[in-house]
């Protein structure tokens, strides 16, 4: 019938908003959880030796180490310097 239509539409909205309220505190938490976490436990940064840009260390391949010296520079300028397999500063 006409009623059970009427009914079953506005059910379908009022759970679509209802879903939409959910993603919206989920998507709310995991900011403030991401920024408690940041404040616990920043991230290290180094200065980059050639363009003085400050590198976050987040993984291994963030910046490239020279096993010689423990130095190290910024990916970016690794791939710059060392293009075609040639050293290049």
């Amino acid at each position: 019938d006409k009623h059970y239509m009427m009914r079953a539409e506005q059910l379908k909205k009022l759970h679509d908003l209802y879903d939409e309220l959910l993603l919206t505190v989920e998507r709310w938490r995991t900011i403030d959880l991401v920024g408690r976490h940041r404040e616990l436990h920043p991230l290290n940064k180094e200065v980059c030796p050639i363009c003085l840009e400050d590198v976050p260390i987040t993984c291994v391949d963030s910046v490239q180490y020279f096993g010689c010296c423990g130095n190290f520079i910024c990916f970016q300028c690794f791939q710059a310097s060392f293009a075609g397999g040639q050293l290049r500063m």
